[in-house]
């Protein structure tokens, strides 16, 4: 919004100047205020920024005085470019009944870059010399908007998708205050990941249910509220390989993510239902893969975060894994279901609802998009057995992970 102040102690010419503004513009493009003298104006100066100044020169000094002279005018403006606590206009245009005036004041203007303009009631010159400023400010207005949105405003955006998973999340160490959008149902939070030398802001929130879809749409909804630099699924996910080698509350990081049921379904030779997958691999970003892969072998850490931890845990050391993970429909307990997905991506490590949703936003949202992470943790391994034991403690892993690696890495 264009902000405009008026100083003008002649009713008739400050109408024509509103007049001038208000038919040039759209509602709520220009903000006006307007004062007849000297010393107002001063202190809506002293108090805030405006981008145009309309100056008088021949003003009273204060509205009690009925002698107004060039003299207040010329002096007001000396002082705006003298006295360091009053905010500059961006631009400042003196504008005069008074003809003679101007051939001995016009340098004072000119010597900052302004301009003095005669003013006569019923002349389209000074008309034209103001709405030539005012389209120059809103076209420079709409190219500041614009870069604004076109910024990031949040470090990173948090995303869950079952109350285990927002609950670990609201313990990490951040502050957290809510966060209310106007028109937006949803319930986000706000905090702060910080050590001594550093700060990241951080906005989260927790999708109403599970699955590929209302991931995505709380996804594009964090985005274009709050444009993180980086959007990040924490939280539980079932292993597909073996628990020999893979253990529960182990860290599943994605390095592609894909929908495990898309593609199409037709008939084999003796007439079955046949499954044909269409996968549109999503990766992770190289620098985000090259950061995390440094902290496969960090024992330390890893002890440190499955030590501190209040939930059921087993015997196994704390692991880091990464590798292609597929989002499906549907909570799986099926191990034929795992051999299917094997015979397309042998090199897969876990399964999971959400991932896929989260990539696909950040990947065909507006600009600018941020970095996709999804790090989630063994919670089961996707057979007749799995049960609930152990996703507290995958949950809190997950986002214990995480937070080192944000303060550390991000």
């Amino acid at each position: 919004m264009i902000k405009i102040l008026i100083v003008e102690d002649t009713p008739a010419k400050l109408n024509k100047i509103k007049e001038l503004f208000n038919d040039e513009t759209k509602p709520g493009k220009i903000e006006i205020s307007e004062v007849n003298n000297v010393k107002s104006a001063k202190k809506l100066l002293y108090k805030q920024s405006y981008d145009l100044l309309i100056l008088d020169l021949v003003l009273p000094f204060e509205s009690e005085d009925l002698n107004p002279k060039h003299k207040n005018g010329i002096d007001f403006l000396d002082d705006i470019y003298a006295n360091p606590s009053i905010n500059k206009p961006i631009h400042i245009v003196g504008l005069t009944e008074f003809a003679e005036l101007k051939p001995e004041y016009e340098g004072k203007f000119h010597k900052q870059l302004n301009i003095l303009v005669d003013y006569q009631q019923d002349s389209f010159n000074w008309k034209e010399q103001l709405k030539g400023i005012l389209w120059m400010l809103i076209e420079k207005d709409e190219k500041f908007i614009q870069t604004r949105l076109n910024q990031y405003k949040y470090d990173i955006a948090i995303i869950t998708a079952v109350d285990v998973e927002f609950k670990a999340i609201m313990e990490l160490e951040a502050e957290w205050k809510l966060e209310k959008v106007e028109n937006d149902a949803t319930t986000y939070y706000k905090g702060v990941f910080k050590t001594q030398e550093k700060e990241l802001t951080v906005i989260t929130a927790s999708a109403p249910q599970m699955g590929m879809n209302a991931a995505s749409v709380l996804t594009m909804k964090l985005i274009q509220n709050f444009r993180p630099k980086y959007v990040v699924m924490t939280g539980i996910a079932a292993c597909t390989r073996s628990r020999q080698t893979h253990g529960f509350g182990d860290i599943l990081v994605a390095n592609q993510s894909w929908d495990g049921g898309a593609g199409k379904i037709t008939e084999n030779d003796e007439g079955e239902a046949h499954f044909l997958p269409s996968a549109n691999y999503l990766p992770l970003d190289s620098d985000l893969v090259e950061k995390i892969s440094s902290y496969k072998n960090n024992e330390k850490l890893f002890s440190k975060i499955r030590k501190n931890s209040r939930h059921s845990k087993t015997n196994t050391m704390l692991q880091l894994h990464i590798g292609p993970i597929a989002s499906v429909a549907g909570v799986t307990e099926n191990k034929a279901v795992i051999e299917e997905l094997k015979k397309h991506q042998r090199k897969i490590i876990g399964l999971e609802m959400e991932t896929y949703g989260v990539f696909y936003s950040a990947n065909n949202c507006s600009n600018p998009k941020p970095k996709a992470l999804s790090l989630k943790s063994i919670c089961d391994f996707a057979d007749i057995n799995k049960n609930d034991s152990y996703q507290e403690y995958a949950a809190y892993t997950s986002a214990q992970f995480f937070y080192h690696f944000a303060l550390n890495e991000l």
